[in-house]
């Protein structure tokens, strides 16, 4: 027994490490590949939040971006030189948003007067919307305004005499230099396509006839947490929900090369003409992942608009690809100055 425990020992000690060596590939790379898509994006947005850099940065971007742009006789944007930094939503306090809309009114005057055309408009947006104890069973309450703010948001927006408008119409808006919106004009998006919004937003929207704009990551749709294409056109079909490009993936646009840029943009708006019929070219970064190569895409391909994650509610014909967008928690709409 003694000789035969020698002669295999030689082997012992490879054999273990190679053991050791599966074990952390399975913990460190397998496991997490295995976790679904839903948690990888609450994740990706939990970074962006704790990063203090991105806070200040849509009010600096928005102002390097006025200076590297002009406008020509045709009114098409033209790209002069541009470095655009990565930013997303961040969550502020009140205090923040006092008297946003007077400041945002004094911004549009003096940018109009300098040859730009700008409306305030502000841009809503949403990710889940669901009870609070769904959201914490869920693991995605950091995304969530419940069911019972979001009533509350379209109340407020009714009583105060705003006017729902779809994303392409403020679009078109201002690439025509008119403002065919109506006196207090506001766009309500909801991203990534959660099953959560068929069940629990549309309902709501559709008491209170309050457009939706839905940016739709297509291979995303039919999956578990996702709605389907039947809902998405049901929903279309009620003349109160637009359906708009937010890539295949729900891909952040900076980490792409260029081939892949196209593919996330043009792929997906083909699948959604495919699926929903002809689709208005409006596009969303995830992320708010803002890079000169997608804007060039998005200008290349014709497209009428970009959303990005910058604050603001003053939106600019100079800024078409990287209009601003507030995202909303559960508060009274009043807190963010509205």
């Amino acid at each position: 027994m003694k000789k035969r425990l020698l002669k295999y020992k030689k082997y012992i000690w490879p054999a273990v490490v190679v053991i050791a060596v599966l074990f952390l590939f399975v913990s460190l790379v397998i496991s997490p590949m295995a976790g679904s898509t839903r948690k990888l994006m609450i994740d990706n947005w939990n970074n962006y939040e704790k990063t203090e850099a991105h806070l200040s940065a849509p009010k600096q971007i928005a102002n390097e971006y006025d200076a590297k742009e002009k406008i020509n006789e045709n009114n098409v944007i033209e790209i002069v030189s541009s470095t655009i930094v990565t930013s997303t939503f961040s969550s502020t306090t009140s205090d923040r948003h006092k008297n946003k809309i007077d400041g945002d009114k004094k911004s549009i005057e003096e940018k109009n007067r300098y040859g730009d055309y700008c409306l305030l408009a502000p841009v809503l947006t949403y990710h889940h919307i669901a009870p609070e104890s769904e959201a914490l069973r869920g693991g995605w309450q950091t995304l969530n305004a419940t069911d019972e703010y979001f009533e509350k948001h379209l109340v407020y927006l009714r009583d105060h005499n705003y006017n729902f408008v779809s994303a392409e119409a403020l679009a078109l808006s201002l690439r025509g230099r008119r403002n065919n919106l109506g006196v207090r004009p506001v766009v309500l998006t909801f991203d990534d396509g959660y099953d959560d919004v068929y069940n629990y937003a549309y309902p709501i929207a559709k008491k209170y006839k309050a457009i939706m704009n839905l940016m739709i990551p297509t291979a995303l749709i039919g999956q578990s947490g996702y709605m389907t294409w039947d809902q998405l056109n049901e929903m279309k079909k009620s003349g109160l929900v637009f359906i708009y490009n937010h890539t295949v993936t729900h891909s952040n646009l900076t980490q792409d090369d260029p081939d892949q840029i196209d593919y996330q943009v043009n792929f997906a708006q083909r699948r959604l003409n495919e699926m929903m019929g002809p689709t208005p070219k409006i596009f969303t970064y995830p992320y708010g992942g803002v890079s000169d190569v997608a804007i060039e895409n998005l200008r290349q391909n014709q497209f009428l608009a970009g959303f990005s994650t910058y604050q603001g509610f003053d939106e600019c014909l100079s800024q078409i690809y990287i209009l601003k967008r507030k995202r909303v928690f559960n508060e009274e709409l009043s807190a963010y100055g509205l």
